[in-house]
Formats: structure tokens, C-alpha cells, sequence
């Protein structure tokens, strides 16, 4: 009888520790869960009042304003020898080659919802001979020697024209921009036009209208729309963000874009300032650098983030795709 009892007692002790051992776990990834939900909460905040900052910054207003501006004086500042059939000749080439069509990285990304595959090259162009005589000075082997993803390293083109005295003088600005927030690019879209006259990065949506070019049914001209008509209205301080959906001109990588309208001086409506934001922010601020042990996640704890459509917003520990990011549903 008094072994029964003691068998008892200890059984009673084991199941009361179990269940203070699980108790203790569920705290802990809940304590984890609000601490990545509060450093998320700070990142957004962080991204929302950079942006909105940037927007007021003077070198930042005189570059939406000329940028703007001296974009629709690309053609007539152009030599004559830049023949507008010999820049489409080069871009369509540049297109359908390594560079973008036939870019692997597509079939990265290939089974994310929603994706965009390229078969023809000629929809792609800017529609207009300054877009794509932007894209020629700028976004082609032909023009700018460093490769696809360094492109932004170029601070001018040699081709004298207003546009390019501006980017040689505020380019390496918007490139530290970018370096120092992690931001995948920056963005000045003019007015009304919804033409991508500036980018960082030098991708395919530069040269484009975001009202009526090949990515206008894109997330990054959901922003614009909203952006612009914000300005137009005269709404200080505006912030949109829109969430992550696959960008074709990033090879349909998922992208986030933040957008505030920019005025000048006196008040005017000049323009809209956006940054792309890639999955690889998100991942950092979720993941902590795959640092599992001093993330109190051991070896099998993790973290995501989910989105309003029950899709992965974030990469999972524990798994051989190359990105998680909206192609995962979490039932």
C-alpha cells in the first residue's frame, strides 16, 4: 500500500511538472511573439516617418522638381547621333537576354500567387522616347558597365543632357538613402503623368507611366494612385503603404512600396517619393539573423509573420523554398 501511494504521488509530481514545463513554453513564445510583433510594429514606424522625412528633406524636393522636370527634355537634349530606332533595337535585345526575360531568377520566384511571366518584349518598353532613352542612358549593358543589381552604381552618363547633370549631382545621395535603410529602391514619380522619372536601382518600371505603362496594374502603382491623389487633394504628411505582391521589373520578387507626396516650398504638389521594400527587411526583423539560440527559439522554435489573406509574409525556418513569402498559406 505504501509503494501504491508513493507511485502515486510521484506520477502526481511528474504530470503537475509537465504541465508547468508546457505553461513555461507557451509564456515564453508568447512573451517572443509580442516582442516581434512590437519590434515589427517599430520597424513600419521607423519606415513610415523615414519616408515622410525624406519627403521634406530641401536636396530631396529639388531633385522631385528637376527630375521631374528635365525627364521630358531627355529627347531634345540628346545628341543626333542617338537614333530613337537604334535605342529601341538596343533595349529590345536588352530585354529578351539575360538580363530580364531570360533572368533565372524568374523561376524563383515562379510559384508565388499571381505571377507575371514575360513573352514579349515590346510591351515592356517605356512608351515614351524620353523613357527609353532614360532606360538606353542608364539601364543597358550598352551604357552603363556595371551589371544587372549594381546598375545604381553609376552616377552619371556621359551624354550631356539637364537630366543627367541632376543625377550627378543627386544620385549617390538617393544610393546612400537606400544603403543605410535597407530599402531595395527609391522612387520619384512625376504628377498626373504617373512617370517613373527617377529610380536608385535603374530596373524596368524606370522610364514608365504607372497610369497607363506595362506595370500599371502593379502594387507599386496602387501606391502611386493613392500618393498622387493625396497630393492633389493637398494632404500633408499622407503615408500609403501597400503590402507585398511579386514585381515584375525585381524578376517578380515580392515587393512592399511605402509613398508620400512631395511639395515644394510654397506648398505645391510636386510629385510622389516611394521606397521598395523587399521580403529580405521582413525576414531580418522575424528570422533575427537565423540566430536561433539567442532568439530564445532552441532548435525548433520560430517566428512568422502572416498577412489578412492567411499568406506568409515572411520566410520559414524550416524549409527548402527559396522564398516562403505569399507562396505559403498557413491554415
Amino acid at each position: 500500500a505504501l509503494w501504491w501511494i508513493s507511485t502515486r504521488a510521484m506520477d502526481t509530481i511528474s504530470s503537475d511538472a509537465v504541465l508547468a514545463l508546457e505553461q513555461r513554453a507557451g509564456e515564453h513564445m508568447t512573451a517572443l511573439r509580442q516582442a516581434k510583433a512590437a519590434h515589427l510594429e517599430n520597424m513600419f514606424r521607423y519606415l513610415h516617418s523615414n519616408i515622410l522625412l525624406l519627403s521634406k528633406d530641401p536636396s530631396v524636393i529639388d531633385a522631385t522638381r528637376n527630375f521631374n522636370r528635365t525627364f521630358t527634355s531627355i529627347y531634345f537634349d540628346a545628341p543626333e547621333w542617338l537614333e530613337e530606332d537604334m535605342v529601341k533595337a538596343t533595349l529590345l535585345e536588352e530585354y529578351k537576354g539575360p538580363n530580364h526575360m531570360a533572368n533565372p531568377l524568374f523561376s524563383k520566384y515562379a510559384d508565388l500567387p499571381g505571377v507575371a511571366l514575360p513573352d514579349n518584349a515590346e510591351p515592356l518598353l517605356p512608351a515614351t522616347t524620353n523613357g527609353r532613352l532614360l532606360q538606353y542612358m542608364y539601364s543597358t549593358d550598352k551604357e552603363n558597365e556595371h551589371p544587372v543589381g549594381q546598375r545604381a552604381l553609376l552616377d552619371f552618363n556621359y551624354i550631356e543632357t539637364a537630366y543627367n547633370s541632376y543625377h550627378r549631382k543627386y544620385h549617390s545621395l538617393f544610393r546612400d538613402v537606400v544603403n543605410v535603410n535597407g530599402y531595395h529602391d527609391v522612387s520619384i514619380i512625376a504628377p498626373d503623368t504617373g512617370m517613373v522619372s527617377y529610380t536608385v536601382s535603374k530596373e524596368l518600371q524606370t522610364g514608365t507611366s504607372l497610369l497607363d505603362g506595362p506595370y500599371s496594374s502593379s502594387n507599386m502603382a496602387d501606391c502611386y494612385r493613392q500618393a498622387d491623389s493625396a497630393g492633389l487633394r493637398g494632404e500633408h504628411d499622407l503615408i500609403v503603404t501597400v503590402d507585398f505582391a511579386p514585381f515584375q521589373p525585381s524578376y517578380n520578387a515580392p515587393a512592399m512600396f511605402v509613398g508620400t507626396p512631395v511639395y515644394d516650398e510654397v506648398g505645391q504638389y510636386i510629385g510622389v517619393l516611394m521606397a521598395q521594400i523587399s521580403v529580405d527587411i521582413i525576414n531580418t526583423a522575424i528570422l533575427g539573423g537565423e540566430d536561433w539560440d539567442d532568439a530564445g527559439l532552441g532548435e525548433t522554435g520560430q517566428t512568422y509573420l502572416v498577412g489578412r489573406d492567411l499568406r506568409l509574409r515572411s520566410d520559414l525556418r524550416f524549409s527548402d523554398n527559396a522564398t516562403d513569402c505569399l507562396a505559403t498559406a498557413m491554415d
